[in-house]
């Protein structure tokens, strides 16, 4: 565990910090009601009501106070959302698309409208869009989960303005924190996958072991830091990592090593290994994530009930993976089912 530890120190946990904690720019341009309902929405939190400082509200065709507010945010991430009640665009979204284009910024457009998945193409980006949601005419904390896939998108090349936004706006947090488990646990389960190929040659699988675990702890730690900082967690990023290891530390995350380390060695397999990483990822994600955003500790039924949700996951993806890899890796693919990893599913 120490040597895992070590590892870290190859992470600028500073750099993700700063991410996490940088300013944005989002602006919100449609119907002032409208507008005014979804900033308070995304900003939703206990006890606590209105819109986040960082939110921009501008009616559509503002062209001056679109300009202001690009202005007030240059240097910084940027994104817009199109508030709307029509399927297509008119003149004034036409133009204020034209300027974000411009400017750079990406633009969703959100349909607030009841029963708009029914409407044929509504859920098309016209020209000029980077994405669309469909949401209910008044969009709860729960409704906004349907922005995320095109939110997602948008983002995909700015990073760390997800974790950004998952930290100022709660209601995006849940969706985005998903989005980052399951990239991990597939990272995790697709190196798993690639080591295990990689024991096929003669005199490399005792090579593997001890330090594939390190790279994959590595990654389960660096994902639990980004959950706790996506969750508004405070502290320097060795006091972060300090509570995120009394959180999983009880003995959870030492019997994922371990199990991770049966799981690599070359005799088992690659369909338990590459099943193994997924699903031991998405445990540590999930109990981080209830903590880190609830103050919530799993139950060891809880856990055992999430880890086998998550092994089946990983046998799926494991098999979907030696498919893609085709008939080329036979004596891989002879060893490749190896014992059943659900036969001890306690995390």
């Amino acid at each position: 565990m120490r040597q895992a530890w070590r590892t870290l120190r190859e992470v600028d946990l500073g750099a993700i910090k700063a991410e996490a904690e940088q300013r944005f720019g989002l602006v919100l341009i449609g119907e002032p009601r409208s507008t005014a309902h979804l900033a308070e929405t995304l900003s939703a939190r206990p006890g606590q009501r209105g819109a986040h400082p960082w939110i921009v509200q501008l009616p559509a065709g503002d062209a001056s106070g679109l300009q202001a507010a690009l202005a007030r945010h240059e240097g910084q991430p940027r994104l817009a959302l199109l508030v709307t009640r029509s399927v297509e665009p008119g003149a004034e979204a036409q133009a204020d698309l034209s300027r974000l284009r411009a400017a750079g910024v990406p633009a969703l457009t959100v349909l607030l409208v009841d029963g708009a998945a029914e409407i044929l193409g509504a859920a098309l980006p016209r020209s000029g869009e980077t994405g669309r949601a469909l949401l209910p005419a008044e969009p709860d904390a729960e409704a906004l989960r349907d922005l995320a896939p095109a939110l997602l998108a948008a983002t995909e090349n700015a990073r760390g303005l997800r974790l950004a936004l998952a930290r100022q706006l709660p209601a995006l947090r849940g969706p985005i924190v998903e989005d980052l488990v399951e990239e991990v646990a597939r990272t995790n389960a697709g190196y798993a996958f690639s080591t295990g190929l990689g024991e096929a040659l003669p005199g490399v699988g005792l090579a593997l072991g001890l330090a594939d675990v390190l790279v994959l702890t590595k990654n389960q730690l660096v994902m639990a830091y980004r959950i706790a900082l996506a969750a508004g967690r405070e502290g320097s990023p060795r006091e972060l990592l300090g509570e995120v290891a009394g959180v999983i530390g009880g003995g959870l995350l030492f019997r994922q090593i371990a199990r991770e380390l049966v799981g690599l060695l070359p005799v088992i397999g690659i369909l338990p290994k590459v099943a193994v990483a997924y699903a031991g990822t998405r445990l540590i994600g999930r109990t981080v994530q209830l903590w880190a955003d609830e103050g919530q500790r799993l139950e060891l039924e809880e856990l055992r009930g999430l880890y086998a949700e998550a092994l089946a996951g990983g046998q799926r993806l494991a098999r979907e993976l030696l498919h893609r890899r085709g008939p080329s890796e036979p004596s891989a693919a002879r060893r490749a089912d190896g014992p059943d990893p659900a036969a001890s599913q306690t995390p």
